[in-house]
């Protein structure tokens, strides 16, 4: 099965898996708005929507979100941006009719033996588990998560751990719901 895993964060990232390896790992398109004399990073809605459509057109069969939340002392406007993207990200996975499961980090980073504080991406420790795990269960992938100074990009690694997540264990559980074959036939003749 082909898994779409996403990183809403405006530095996370996009990533098949199809369960035995990595097909593909996308940074989170972004532009830059100016604000006053600041330039301030925002979501490129188009590109977004062109690499959904691309993951739709290669097979994805499920995407899983990290479904993430504002953090108490983390600016409005930075909480603002930050569901904006979510949203537009889940919109535009439905609206190509991926069937997509939200995630609370929570839950994923626990059964994806995370250890650290769970939901704080930005927390440096949080970072260098999700790196250390990553390069655990990727090795051959570790090129992925660094940059061309060796800086982390834990959006990539949050991606790829979260496609995983879902082939393992998202993807078993939508199987099981599904109706077998005796129970469609069923339904359809009732219209």
């Amino acid at each position: 099965m082909l898994v779409l895993g996403i990183d809403p964060d405006l530095h996370g990232a996009l990533a098949l898996y199809d369960g035995a390896k990595c097909l593909g790992i996308f940074d989170m398109p972004i532009w830059h708005l100016t604000v006053g004399k600041t330039k301030r990073p925002r979501l490129d809605t188009v590109e977004s929507g062109n690499i959904i459509q691309f993951c739709y057109d290669l097979g994805v069969e499920l995407a899983v979100l990290e479904e993430v939340n504002g953090r108490p002392k983390q600016a409005a406007t930075a909480n603002f941006v930050q569901g904006y993207t979510l949203g537009v990200i889940y919109a535009q996975v439905t609206g190509a009719k991926i069937p997509c499961e939200a995630v609370p980090p929570t839950v994923w980073k626990r059964v994806m033996r995370i250890k650290g504080k769970r939901g704080e991406s930005g927390d440096k420790d949080q970072i260098d588990e999700i790196m250390a795990r990553a390069d655990e269960l990727f090795p051959d992938e570790r090129q992925r998560f660094r940059g061309p100074r060796g800086g982390k990009m834990h959006g990539r690694a949050e991606a790829l751990l979260l496609a995983k997540f879902g082939c393992e264990y998202v993807a078993h559980n939508i199987k099981q719901m599904e109706p077998t074959l005796g129970t469609k036939k069923a339904l359809l003749s009732k219209r």
